[in-house]
């Protein structure tokens, strides 16, 4: 038989499974009769071969039953090959080079250097997503029994009564450039998703090849993978990147749904990627597929907010601008939530959500009945039938950057507290005389602010972002009326709110069907559907320690429990008396800087470096078309990657970012469809380039000086 032959194939069988390449599992299947004859012959050579082969192929049948892509690689690749090299050398006298086991040379790991490294490395990254992984690292036992590592640092986890190989246990090293292929046949990577570790071989090496400007989303399903990392692996080159973040199951897994919103914008969703680890696909399907949708929700949900960003740029950051001076007299929402966990028995505490949805017309006069015993939030859109009916809520929130004035021309909304973040209508902020609580709920936040106050997801409406406020505070029991998220009797909001036009054929793209609480279809906005995904969410990450009461009569929501407000107060409201409004009056200011006058003109001077950022960018695209050296060129776009990304981090970057992506967008998605990311750049391309960089950096450059105006237009305001 042609043995050299079936070592070519079984070799790019090897690869094609160290690649999560699926048609492998099919030649390996076709050259089975071919291999099984191969074994007949190699056993008469001598009792030494016998062995070995009597040894590795069961595990080799036993790898493909269960589909074992790494064990099956390692088998096929290193041992089966091998096997085939020394038969031909010692029926044939043919050599055949035998692939190199590197890991079998790597033992003596000092595993507590290695360990205090990461630490290290954890600590002094900038932001909070890793504080839990230090400590869970800190606590792990290496002798847990579900996880094994070998004196050269080979993975194996126990799961379905069988070890599972997380790397290559002969040469992980190579095995992840097999799987790097994968990544550089790709055109443009703005956003990569890799969904399992290994052993840091593989996201090493995908690190190494990504540009700067790619952000790599890491995501571990199992903690104890990290942990026996942690010992064993220097993970510092890889974590310590700018463009790497790295989330871990049940430690910080819900930063990456918030970080996928942060970072995924309309271009970057065009091109984000996703690699899943050889092994994790078989073992942690069901984890990997939970979170793949939970991202594209939240992708879906970001293209959503930067489309509305885009398109009303210099809204947000008007509102974003002029609503500074503001922060600094209010009450941070954490130092309200720690004035609440003294006060307040917020195990047994009750909070009301009040959404304008068309069945609060039959609810609202029963807030009558709770008030001082319920704490009781309402939307913007509401506060208008709260002083119709006489109630005085304890607060009503608004984050939207455009509102319907007469929404905010009554009593009710001037005196209440209110609840806004950077983005909400200035004119409202400004004009409104209840105690202002700021809530952190904008991806464009001053770092002082941002260390002071957690982000809260604003979810998509200002329902779901009292839904997050509530959350944050700690209530267990949260009843909600008004969130109908659906149309009733042709209604899409309470009577008194504003004139929406009712339901009409002009919309009826806009409109989809929805399952309603008794099984019957309703009828709502298409836009609604992400709205009552994102309640029903946090409603199942609090399973353990929330009731969600809906006592709206709308849409279905999976895992609320639903009844009337009537029967809703009767069981769950306690008859206690707490004067919310008064407590939130109590709460201490969270500043005494009473006129940040200084702060902002810090942020026109950092308007103005930026500016210059972007002009140096531009002299750097208009060098870049008259050179003709490729490492000249790659150092040129290094440059140009750090001006900008050095740029967007800060807080006006951010600003001047959002107001330029509407045009920028379209020039970029020019240049990622085409020649990004090449290994080899023509004349041609260079120049395309250029022009295009140039285009982009002048719009950079004027937004710059627009968002520097601004300022100076709140600075005179103070």
């Amino acid at each position: 038989m042609d043995t050299l032959n079936l070592y070519d194939i079984l070799e790019n069988i090897g690869k094609k499974l160290y690649q999560n390449d699926n048609t492998a599992w099919l030649e390996l299947q076709e050259v089975l009769p071919q291999l099984n004859t191969f074994i007949s012959e190699a056993v008469q050579i001598s009792e030494g071969m016998k062995r070995t082969v009597l040894s590795v192929f069961p595990q080799l049948l036993e790898a493909i039953e269960n589909t074992d892509q790494l064990l099956t690689a390692d088998t096929v690749y290193y041992e089966i090959c091998d096997i085939i090299a020394v038969y031909e050398k010692m029926s044939n006298n043919r050599q055949i080079t035998l692939h190199e086991k590197a890991n079998l040379d790597t033992s003596n790991i000092d595993t507590n250097k290695i360990f205090e490294n990461n630490m290290k490395c954890l600590k002094e990254q900038p932001n909070d997503y890793y504080k839990k992984l230090e400590v869970y690292c800190r606590q792990f036992d290496l002798s847990d029994e579900e996880i094994a590592v070998d004196e050269y640092g080979n993975i194996a986890i126990l799961k379905e009564d069988r070890w599972w190989r997380v790397n290559s246990f002969y040469n992980s090293k190579y095995a992840a450039e097999f799987a790097s292929e994968e990544i550089k046949k790709q055109n443009y990577i703005s956003c990569l998703y890799v969904f399992g570790m290994g052993n840091f071989d593989t996201l090493r090496t995908l690190a190494k090849i990504v540009p700067s400007d790619t952000i790599v989303f890491i995501y571990e399903p199992n903690p104890k993978i990290f942990a026996v990392n942690s010992y064993y692996h220097d993970w510092s080159d890889v974590v310590s990147k700018k463009n790497v973040l790295l989330f871990v199951e049940g430690l910080n897994e819900q930063e990456l749904i918030r970080c996928t919103f942060d970072r995924m914008e309309n271009v970057a969703f065009l091109h984000s990627y996703v690699y899943i680890q050889p092994e994790y696909g078989r073992i942690y399907a069901a984890e990997i597929s939970e979170k793949i949708v939970e991202c594209k929700k939240m992708i879906r949900n970001a293209v959503y907010t930067d489309n509305t960003i885009d398109k009303y740029a210099k809204i947000f950051n008007y509102n974003r601008i002029m609503n500074l001076p503001y922060i600094y007299k209010s009450i941070l929402i954490s130092d309200m939530k720690k004035y609440f966990e003294q006060k307040v028995d917020m195990e047994n505490a009750v909070a009301v959500l009040v959404a304008a949805g068309p069945s609060l017309d039959d609810n609202i006069e029963y807030l009558k009945h709770i008030k001082g015993k319920a704490f009781i939030l309402a939307v913007d859109s509401a506060i208008r039938m709260c002083e119709e009916h006489h109630i005085k809520p304890d607060g009503f929130a608004t984050i939207d950057p455009q509102k319907q004035e007469v929404l905010f021309e009554n009593q009710t909304a001037d005196e209440t507290p209110l609840f806004w973040c950077l983005q909400s209508v200035y004119k409202q902020v400004r004009k409104l005389k209840g105690t202002k609580i700021f809530c952190n709920c904008d991806s464009c936040v001053p770092k002082d602010i941002a260390d002071k106050v957690e982000y809260i997801s604003p979810g998509g409406s200002v329902a779901n972002m009292v839904l997050s406020i509530l959350n944050y505070l700690g209530f267990h029991k949260i009843i909600a009326i008004g969130l109908d998220l659906a149309f009733l009797k042709d209604k899409k909001h309470a009577s008194v709110v504003y004139d929406d036009g009712g339901i009409n054929e002009a919309e009826k793209d806009d409109y989809t069907e929805v399952k309603g609480q008794n099984g019957e279809t309703l009828l709502t906005y298409v836009n609604f559907m992400p709205y009552k995904e994102d309640v029903e969410k946090r409603i199942k990450d609090r399973k353990e320690d929330l009731t969600f009461i809906n006592s709206s009569k709308g849409v279905y929501i999976e895992g609320a429990v639903h009844m009337s407000f009537e029967e809703a107060i009767k069981k769950f409201v306690p008859d206690v008396n707490n004067d919310f409004k008064r407590l939130i009056e109590e709460c201490q200011k969270s500043f005494t800087l009473e006129q940040p006058s200084i702060i902002i003109e810090e942020y026109i001077q950092e308007c103005e470096l930026i500016y210059q950022n972007y002009e140096k960018c531009y002299h750097l695209y208009d060098k870049l078309k008259k050179i003709d050296n490729i490492n000249d060129s790659k150092e040129i776009m290094k440059k140009i990657d750090e001006l900008y990304m050095t740029s967007e981090r800060s807080f006006s970057g951010t600003l001047i970012t959002d107001a330029s992506s509407m045009d920028a967008d379209q020039i970029l998605e020019e240049m990622y469809s085409g020649i990004t990311n090449k290994e080899k750049y023509s004349k041609e391309d260079l120049n395309s380039i250029a022009d295009k960089g140039m285009q982009i950096a002048e719009i950079f450059m004027k937004n710059a000086r627009e968002t520097k105006e601004l300022f100076e237009e709140s600075l005179k305001g103070l």
